[in-house]
């Protein structure tokens, strides 16, 4: 499996209002359920008012897309991260999954991945070997 690094840190917010998300900016998900709306986004775009912040996390895409790669690849990758006590968030868009994790983990994360034959690039297709 490949993954792509994703060079930004990011912020996981729950917000009020999304009129203040610049949704122009990449990796900017919004999650809305009854209870709340969770914003996962660049940290130099988070905006100003937030209920909760936690800012220091990193993120990565699988570079193969949802059409293209094996069904139970996630349920594996989020296994193996589970295993090395490593917590994550997923998330999706209609082609892609993407899993953020605390910038402490990620290094711990990366290494975890490689042993289980995954293959780790920056966004320009570059390996972190």
């Amino acid at each position: 499996m490949n993954i792509n690094l994703i060079p930004d840190l990011m912020s996981v917010s729950t917000i009020a209002d999304p009129s203040e998300v610049d949704f122009s900016q990449p990796y900017t998900f919004l999650s809305v359920s009854k209870e709340n709306m969770t914003l996962i986004c660049p940290m130099d775009y988070t905006p100003e008012h937030t209920i909760l912040r936690e800012d220091g996390w990193k993120g990565f895409k699988f570079a193969d897309t949802l059409y293209t790669c094996n069904a139970g690849a996630l349920s594996t990758i989020s296994s193996v991260l589970d295993e090395a006590g490593i917590p994550i968030i997923m998330t999706s868009d209609v082609n892609m999954d993407y899993i953020f994790l605390k910038e402490e983990h990620f290094t711990k994360a990366l290494y975890t991945l490689e042993q289980n034959g995954c293959k780790i690039t920056n966004e320009m297709g570059d390996t972190t070997a």
